[in-house]
């Protein structure tokens, strides 16, 4: 059994960016966040591109635990139809963007990068503002390769008097994939106390459903890998909030509609059936046992 210790995650440094605006060359000159990468001295696409300092960053990273490095030090990030959003960084660290990916239930690879941003969001009254440098996770939901890396950066017009557009540049492109292995007992202590062994399963039939009780078994699962039931105990907590989120709006005056029960448990076990075939289940509960 794995109990929830409401430390961990919450404390990571990144925050997720949208990267839809109204339209393209459309922008409010909104001033964008001020990035946390260096710049070089001239603030021009071309120096960007060749600013070897960069380089260190990618060439030094280390490869977090349950993570294959599978590309280093590219010029481009990775295009893929599993695409699951961006988070910026507030440094170049590969181990911040495995503790994001964790909290996406689906996510099994991040690529990791330097940007050239605008400073403000483009538009006719600031065209082809002066930049900012990110780091950036980009998150995906399927394994990724090197030939995937095709994303050289782009345009955002409107084109100021001298006729240029903004240029988004990329550097130190390093792309991870999960390996299976290590990951499997690496993830499931951020955030949970335990394991704590137990003689059998919790008998869920015994545990009342409602509030702070039993909330549901999943599975089969064909491996006992924690991970999985640590994410979909996340993920049923961040649903719940959502819709308690939306309730409450409804209804502010009714206290009981802006509360709700976090997923706070899990128990996770192994069946062996008559022809010695292996199933695990997570049974997950949204108060500590």
């Amino acid at each position: 059994m794995v109990d929830r210790n409401h430390h961990g995650l919450s404390n990571i440094r990144a925050v997720r960016r949208d990267t839809f605006g109204p339209g393209p060359g459309l922008g409010d000159c909104s001033v964008m966040p001020v990035g946390e990468a260096p710049l070089p001295d001239v603030d021009t696409p071309t120096a960007f591109v060749t600013n070897d300092d960069y380089h260190e960053f990618a060439n030094e990273a280390q490869t977090p635990e349950g993570y294959d490095l599978v590309f280093r030090n590219h010029n481009a990030t990775v295009e893929s139809p599993s695409y699951l959003g961006l988070w910026t960084i507030f440094d170049y660290d590969p181990d911040v963007c495995a503790e994001v990916c964790y909290k996406q239930p689906t996510c099994k690879s991040f690529n990791l990068y330097i940007s050239r941003d605008p400073s403000r969001d483009p538009g006719p009254r600031c065209p082809n503002p002066p930049a900012v440098a990110n780091f950036n996770c980009a998150l995906y939901s399927e394994p990724f390769n090197a030939t995937m890396v095709t994303n050289l950066g782009q345009k955002r017009p409107p084109i100021d008097p001298n006729g240029n557009d903004f240029l988004v540049k990329l550097k130190a492109s390093n792309g991870y994939v999960q390996n299976g292995e290590a990951y499997d007992h690496y993830y499931p202590l951020i955030g949970y106390d335990g394991p704590q062994t137990l003689p059998g399963a919790v008998n869920a039939s015994d545990v009342d459903q409602g509030e702070g009780q039993f909330i549901n078994t999943l599975g089969p699962y064909p491996d006992f890998k924690p991970y999985q039931c640590a994410r979909t105990c996340d993920a049923v907590s961040e649903q719940r909030r959502a819709e308690a989120t939306v309730e409450c709006l409804k209804r502010p005056a009714e206290v009981k509609r802006c509360t709700f029960y976090p997923c706070q448990y899990f128990n996770i076990y192994t069946i062996v059936d008559q022809d010695g075939q292996k199933h695990t289940y997570c049974a997950l509960f949204d108060a500590a046992l």
